[in-house]
């Protein structure tokens, strides 16, 4: 399911830009964001900077961000745990 979310931007000189969202590019720009803050913040930063609707950037979200935003939020207590095995190594 991949979607493209083009966005019309207006620059000083007034001409038009045309935007293109992808998963891919929403998915790199929230990891060099998360560098610097928590994976939940730095989406919603995102979304503010770019005016994008919170319900949109839920559809561009990767597998690979889905995790580490389940255990950010596991450790905050904002989710019940997931149980895990014990893996001997």
């Amino acid at each position: 399911m991949m979607e493209t979310m083009a966005k019309k931007i207006e620059n000083k000189e007034k001409e038009t830009i045309i935007k293109m969202l992808t998963p891919e590019t929403f998915n790199l720009d929230v990891k060099k964001l998360s560098d610097k803050m928590p994976v939940m913040d730095a989406i919603l930063h995102y979304c503010e900077m770019n005016k994008l609707e919170y319900e949109t950037a839920a559809s561009l979200i990767s597998t690979d961000l889905k995790r580490v935003l389940r255990a950010e939020a596991e450790e905050l207590n904002f989710i019940p745990t997931t149980s895990k095995l014990p893996i001997n190594v």
